[in-house]
């Protein structure tokens, strides 16, 4: 599919082969979060997309909750950040 971003640049995705029957089937027995390194300007409409009626994804993460990371040039996500505490003992990423 193709989204338009706010500077009227034009994005095209691509979705892998059976996203959205894994998304539907995870979402239904587990709290989906999506962390992503992508700017929010960029990540958000393409969730949106993913997720139009806002029933999938129990919280989003952005560039902006990642750190930069010099040494190797990349933000990294801090997974304390979002989650704390016990959580992260109980947290599957795919």
């Amino acid at each position: 599919f193709n989204i338009r971003l706010p500077d009227g640049e034009q994005v095209r995705v691509h979705e892998r082969p059976h996203l959205h029957e894994f998304l539907a089937r995870v979402s239904e027995k587990y709290e989906t979060h999506i962390f992503t390194a992508a700017m929010e300007v960029y990540a958000k409409p393409v969730l949106k997309m993913l997720d139009p009626h806002g029933k999938i994804f129990t919280h989003c993460w952005y560039r902006e909750s990642c750190e930069r990371d010099d040494s190797v040039g990349a933000y990294v996500k801090n997974l304390a950040h979002a989650w704390g505490g016990d959580q992260l003992k109980r947290t599957v990423l795919v």
